[in-house]
């Protein structure tokens, strides 16, 4: 008979919600559509240069949601190894030091606290390099993801990760 308390739990994968999705690029690249009409009808050199910027920022984001919803990327997978999130790559248990619940703005997110001395997150993709590097350069050791496009809040899904791996250090929210 298998113990249930020691039985792996299987992984839980996590697909983005279609709405929630979409609403966050479609919204972006409105106010930069907008920005950007509000700013050519100015008619200023600096103004018409901060409207070419913002035109191929919107199709960008238009792209990266479409992106998104076509290919139905999971937003998060966790098995009893680790958890796979598209920003921040593969990161194993045993490198995060921490979980704390927080919030950006009117967003839920989730901060990964990584041990003190090694890199975090540790295979970051291509994308997400920048952002790494920039917290490296400044010490940070916190990679941050959010829970909008996901089907729980930030608390539930910590619950969930306790359930995945119960030696998850769970830190008291910020706010």
């Amino acid at each position: 008979m298998i113990d249930k308390e020691l039985a792996v739990p299987p992984p839980t994968v996590f697909m983005p919600r279609r709405g929630r999705v979409w609403r966050q690029p479609a919204t972006a690249a409105a106010v930069f559509v907008v920005a950007a009409l509000v700013v050519a009808a100015q008619l200023t050199p600096i103004l018409v240069l901060l409207g070419a910027i913002a035109l191929p920022v919107s199709g960008l984001l238009v792209v990266i949601g479409l992106n998104t919803l076509i290919r139905r990327t999971p937003q998060l997978l966790m098995d009893a190894e680790g958890l796979t999130v598209p920003q921040l790559g593969r990161i194993h248990w045993d490198e995060i030091a921490g979980v704390r619940p927080s919030t950006a703005g009117t967003h839920e997110v989730i901060l990964l606290t990584g041990h003190p001395g090694a890199p975090f997150p540790p295979r970051p993709p291509m994308l997400g390099r920048l952002a790494v590097r920039t917290n490296r350069r400044t010490g940070t050791r916190e990679a941050i993801f959010t829970v909008a496009a996901l089907p729980m809040d930030a608390k539930a899904l910590i619950a969930d990760m306790r359930r995945c791996h119960r030696g998850l250090t769970v830190l008291p929210s910020e706010d």
